[in-house]
Order: structure tokens, then sequence, then C-alpha cells
């Protein structure tokens, strides 16, 4: 697994080598090819919500902002995710996950939990729409959530 993790924030200190280590266990647990590769970005809160303006039409701050680099796969055919891209250069690059810490920190108080237990859930959440699960619906909704609890179960 590549990850290449950015910190762009300053507001809330985050544990990268520990959230890269969680990584590299998620994408056991869901059983992936051990050669794809994403990024993840942690942003303050203007940048995030910046994002979620322009590639969402949502002008409002959020807690996890996910960009496929190129068509998602359906959910569960692994196999798409070995497939080239034009160059073969990205061919396992998914894409990008932006996750807010100063959200994770809110949420943290609100849900009783850990600020890194938030950004667990946050990076997950983003993988998972990565590999193309969507939660548009009840019922889509309703799988994510079974499968993130899952593997944060067995984190």
């Amino acid at each position: 697994m590549a990850l290449l993790i950015n910190n762009g924030q300053r507001q809330i200190r985050v544990d990268l080598k520990r959230l890269k280590s969680c990584a590299g266990k998620i994408i056991k647990i869901l059983g992936l090819p051990s050669d794809i590769s994403f990024s993840i970005t942690f942003a303050d809160e203007k940048s995030i919500r910046s994002l979620n303006s322009r590639y969402f039409s949502r002008n409002r701050t959020t807690d996890v902002i996910a960009l496929g680099y190129r068509s998602r796969p359906a959910a569960g055919k692994r196999a798409a995710l070995r497939a080239a891209g034009a160059d073969g250069v990205y061919r396992d690059y998914l894409g990008d996950i932006i996750i807010c810490p100063a959200v994770a920190a809110r949420n943290s108080k609100r849900f009783a939990s850990s600020t890194f237990d938030e950004l667990l859930l946050y990076m997950t959440h983003g993988l998972l729409h990565l590999l193309g699960y969507d939660d548009t619906t009840s019922a889509q909704s309703r799988r994510m959530r079974k499968i993130q609890e899952d593997v944060l179960c067995r984190l």
C-alpha cells in the first residue's frame, strides 16, 4: 500500500504514524490488494468547506470528502482495482481522502469518542467511497455503516 499523508492544518494534533498503520490494517481487513494507493489530506475548516462547495455544491464544512481518481469500481468488484489507467502509471491509485480534524474534535465530544477514533471513522468512510460504495439512500447508508462498524471493531 502506498499512502501519501499531508497535514495541511495546524489546529488539531494528528498522529500520522498511527493513522498510517491503521490504514494498512483497514486495507487487509477489507481484503484489498496490497499494492493499492491513495492519499489523505488533513484540512482546516475553511479549506474543506471550499472543496465541499466546489465539488458537491454544498457551502458548508464537512468531516470527510473522497475524490476518486478515475471511475470508481462497483462496490465489491476488487478485480476492477487492477485495471490500468490510461498510461498505467496510476493503475491502482484510488483517489484522495480529505479529512477535517477540527470537525473530528467537535464530533468526538458530541458522540463521546476520541478525536483519533473519529479520524479512523472518516478514513474508513472515505476509503469505502473510493472503492465505489455510496450512501445517498438509506439502504446504501446502512450497508456502509455496517461495513465501517465491522472494520473499526476489528481494528
